[in-house]
């Protein structure tokens, strides 16, 4: 239901408002919320790649930082709010491929 509501808000009046215009605080909570349980499912999807564990726990901690700044202190906008979705989508789906160590063929020998 809450993803139905954010839906519609995202579609129907991000078209009349501006991308800088600030998040209505109901809208905020609810994109908060489902971001803050998304981050955490990242580090477990990818922690057969140990190298990359520490980038996202710090990627994870500085978002959570940002979505938990008082709103007296920031003014959340909507640029920030879909930076953020994409931000989440695009490390959920990260792939890493391990690239074989490269050796020059003049050292093979």
């Amino acid at each position: 239901m809450y993803r139905g509501i954010a839906f519609l808000i995202e579609r129907r009046f991000t078209s009349y408002l501006g991308i800088d215009e600030r998040v209505p605080a109901t809208y905020f909570d609810l994109l908060k919320k489902e971001l803050l349980k998304r981050l955490p499912r990242t580090i477990k999807k990818h922690r057969e790649q140990h190298s990359l564990i520490p980038v996202l726990e710090l990627i994870i901690r500085e978002v959570e930082a940002f979505l938990n700044l008082p709103s007296d202190k920031h003014k959340h906008t909507f640029r920030e709010m879909f930076y953020l979705k994409d931000l989440c989508v695009e490390l959920e789906f990260w792939n890493i491929m391990v690239m074989p160590r490269f050796t020059p063929h003049w050292m093979r020998y």
